[in-house]
């Protein structure tokens, strides 16, 4: 069992308006539910879409796997809807919880010599020797920047990108452009995905890993699969209406028949 069917559990015992079965949950009175940071594993249940007047569902930094379900995207009353992007597939998510960053744990790298004197010479060192004074880390600096996860892609292959965005904003798309298109007069790409990685989703990641394929063609005048020739990719923030202009680059990658050479 997992522990949110445990919670629902609990929560059924203790509240008399709420009632489960294996079928079905129906939680009249809940508008909230924050179960973020609760070690939670697995796949997020399809049944929390059955809280039909919960306005706030929040389940960032757990251990989720797999991807939110349409239940949940479909529900009429939520507004609010904040997930681990970078680790489960959510085209509905109004806010994506960034990766942790995780730090090294500092190593006492002083070695001690061997004792090669009288044992009251040695405590009459140890306690007149200045202490090591171990310098201060430099603050991470956040470095944007735009790749392709490939140099070459067979025509008809999905082409995946990664990115880091050192600040991120709603509206920020990336678009795959022929190698001639001018990065400060930009229009109609051949395909594009928003940051948080398709065509219907919001959320503004710092970082993420994009594939645009068939389902990412764009309506006005993008094409799949995309002729053999070669392509750059640019990381672009939405003004409304072309032109637009790119404000990260990528280097330039081939798309073809032929094995990369």
């Amino acid at each position: 069992m997992s522990k949110l069917l445990l919670l629902f559990q609990i929560l059924q015992r203790e509240n008399g308006g709420m009632q489960y079965t294996s079928s079905h949950i129906s939680f009249v009175l809940i508008v909230l539910m924050v179960l973020s940071e609760n070690s939670l594993t697995g796949s997020i249940p399809s049944e929390l879409g059955n809280l039909d007047r919960m306005t706030t569902l929040e389940v960032g930094y757990n251990s989720f796997t797999g991807v939110v379900p349409s239940q949940i995207c479909q529900s009429g009353s939520l507004q609010t809807l904040e997930a681990d992007c970078y680790a489960v597939q959510c085209d509905c998510c109004t806010d994506c919880t960034p990766p942790r960053e995780t730090t090294s744990p500092v190593v006492n790298t002083t070695t001690l010599a061997p004792t090669t004197v009288a044992t009251e010479q040695a405590t009459e060192a140890a306690t007149t020797e200045e202490p090591t004074i171990l310098p201060t880390a430099s603050p991470t600096v956040c470095t944007s920047f735009l790749i392709w996860n490939t140099t070459c892609v067979r025509s008809g292959s999905p082409i995946p990108i990664s990115f880091q965005n050192c600040e991120p904003q709603n509206g920020d798309w990336i678009g795959i452009y022929d190698k001639t298109a001018d990065p400060t007069d930009l229009r109609t790409p051949y395909l594009w995905v928003w940051t948080c990685g398709s065509q219907n989703c919001r959320g503004a990641p710092q970082s993420n890993t994009v594939v645009l394929d068939e389902t990412t063609v764009d309506s006005q005048g993008g094409s799949w699969p995309l002729a053999d020739d070669t392509y750059v990719a640019y990381l672009i923030r939405n003004t409304g209406t072309p032109p637009y202009q790119a404000f990260l680059e990528s280097d330039k990658m081939k798309i073809g028949n032929q094995p990369c050479q």
